[in-house]
């Protein structure tokens, strides 16, 4: 009897996958990388990514201070930091789906790269939160010059 049950379990378990096992197929290692190498094929590109951190920062100065949000993404493998455009900061108090969120998955639609303080920093500029996970996909690291990982 147990052992039919156990079969039962694998068998939905292949059925219905974890979140984390549905949404690594979005992921393709190597993006970071490309980002970080500035490959011209990614300028225009849209590719997906997991929020593995999400931190914020002091306000921008001016007359009407703005939040600014430093995140971590991540494509499997490896991991960058990227700077959340402040037109978009509506997603990390959006409550409920399409909230940024730590582990979320996005697609990121219109970026650009800066060098900043001798390192290279994704500025996200259109993103859509295409679901929350749980977990984090892979074990990503930080590429050489890519600044510090999470944290």
């Amino acid at each position: 009897e147990s052992s039919a049950k156990r079969r039962e379990s694998c068998r939905l378990r292949e059925a219905f996958p974890s979140d984390a096992d549905n949404m690594a197929h979005h992921l393709q290692p190597g993006t970071i990388a490309r980002l970080q190498n500035q490959d011209p094929e990614m300028r225009q590109s849209t590719f997906y990514a997991q929020v593995i951190h999400v931190k914020k920062l002091g306000s921008a100065s001016g007359p009407t201070p703005t939040d600014r949000y430093r995140l971590s993404i991540s494509d499997g493998r490896n991991c960058t930091n990227a700077m959340l455009a402040t037109q978009i900061n509506n997603l990390i108090s959006m409550e409920g789906p399409g909230g940024l969120r730590k582990n979320c998955i996005v697609q990121v639609k219109e970026h650009i790269c800066n060098n900043m303080q001798g390192k290279q920093v994704v500025i996200l500029l259109n993103l859509e939160v295409i679901t929350e996970l749980h977990d984090q996909i892979g074990d990503p690291q930080p590429l050489p010059g890519a600044g510090p990982g999470p944290g």
